[in-house]
């Protein structure tokens, strides 16, 4: 029945790209703005000041390859193709749809819509969207800087975190060029994606067994403000599950009811560069430098095995701690260069540390096209080490902007 609902839920959005009315008094300026890129304009648009900005009607089309080298073995992956449908109708509402698939499965991962008619600076957002946690997880992963998420949060959220629910958002004038947000999000359903891998996995704990319609409660604040030739920006994440199920794959194994977990997330951005002026926008042309990091906090039933002896499903209940941090310098208009780090403990009983290090170089072709090339070192105790040579192609046809995603700018 879910997935009955899913589909018709998106139907009903696809059909609003192509029938709904132009706004006839729409007026949702901000000047909230964001400490370097995230949620500033992916492959193929630049960052606009307002959801607003983009055509009434819009449709893209992406997709993404890569080709790696690790070990002395060669892969050619598909990685994943994207369609995105979005409309602005009745004055103050928007509502859009993300139809993702891989080489394993096609998923609808977002389709939502967003009211903006709550008072000057709200927004409420319903539907099925991205997780609001720290700088990342709202944002699509070929929009990001980097070529991959950092490590902890594939680990932790995935490589995308999506639930059914709905959301707040509000932003606050402090004074001067400083501004406050925050948003509140409820969820009755709630999932973490693998892009590479397939399948969905539930994040506590990584097990196909662990069920995916969880109730679960998100919240963010972020402050920002001009500090020296940049902008620089704070923020706090948090997730919490309650009263989750975990289901057996095999027969004569009961379910295991009752978990919790708490995920908790502390991030810090600085960017400068470009004329000083712009408030954080990259308008394509500036050089710009941002640096940041982000230290999560997991805690509770991190994961679930099971005891072949016992034929029980048994929880490992304790903590784990991440973080990553990076540096990424944009020297040209279409070219740009950067490392990251990242390191995190495993959610499972006696997990050891795994540490991944990514350098990267980044060249849009044009605006529709992209290459990046990057070499990536993972250190593990538990895989071994392992060095890995990639180059990611990434394109797109239409407007894939994802607009509804500057409307909760971080």
């Amino acid at each position: 029945m879910k997935a009955i609902s899913t589909i018709t839920h998106s139907l009903c959005l696809l059909v609003l790209t192509f029938v709904a009315p132009a706004p006839h008094a729409i007026a949702q300026e901000s000047d909230f703005h964001e400490a370097g890129p995230g949620l500033a304009g992916g492959l193929g648009h630049a960052r606009p000041d307002t959801i607003f900005d983009h055509p009434e009607h819009s449709f893209g089309l992406f997709l993404d390859g890569m080709f790696s080298v690790e070990d002395g073995d060669y892969e050619a992956q598909f990685t994943s193709a994207e369609a995105v449908f979005q409309t602005r109708f009745a004055d103050q509402w928007m509502g859009f749809s993300v139809v993702e698939a891989d080489e394993e499965e096609v998923r609808v991962s977002e389709a939502a819509l967003s009211y903006f008619g709550v008072g000057e600076r709200s927004s409420l957002l319903g539907g099925r969207f991205f997780l609001d946690f720290g700088k990342q997880m709202q944002t699509h992963v070929h929009d990001l800087t980097t070529p991959s998420r950092p490590a902890v949060l594939r680990e932790y959220l995935g490589d995308e975190s999506s639930g059914d629910g709905l959301q707040l958002d509000h932003w606050i004038p402090m004074g001067g060029d400083s501004s406050l947000r925050f948003s509140l999000s409820l969820f009755d359903a709630f999932e973490s994606h693998q892009h590479h891998g397939g399948g969905d996995e539930e994040d506590h704990g990584h097990d196909d067994g662990l069920e995916q319609d969880v109730p679960a409660l998100g919240a963010r604040v972020t402050g920002t403000t001009h500090a020296g030739d940049g902008l620089l920006q704070l923020g706090a994440s948090y997730r919490g599950m309650r009263e989750f199920t975990a289901h057996a794959d095999e027969a004569g194994f009961a379910d295991l009811e009752g978990l919790s977990s708490d995920l908790i997330g502390l991030d810090l951005t600085y960017s400068w560069g470009g004329d000083g002026h712009d408030h954080g926008h990259d308008h394509g042309h500036e050089r710009r430098w941002t640096v940041g990091a982000e230290y999560l906090s997991f805690s509770g039933d991190l994961s679930v095995e099971e005891n072949d002896a016992l034929s029980i499903l048994e929880a490992y209940n304790g903590d784990a701690t991440g973080w990553y941090a990076y540096a990424d310098h944009k020297y040209a208009e279409a070219k740009s260069y950067g490392l990251m780090v990242s390191a995190f403990d495993h959610l499972e009983t006696g997990g050891e540390e795994d540490v991944e290090t990514t350098f990267y170089h980044t060249w849009n072709l044009s605006d529709a096209t992209r290459v990046r090339l990057a070499l990536v070192q993972t250190d593990s105790a538990e895989d071994g080490d392992s060095l890995a040579a990639v180059v990611q192609l990434t394109g797109f046809f239409g407007d894939h902007g994802h607009a509804h995603a500057h409307a909760h700018s971080h």
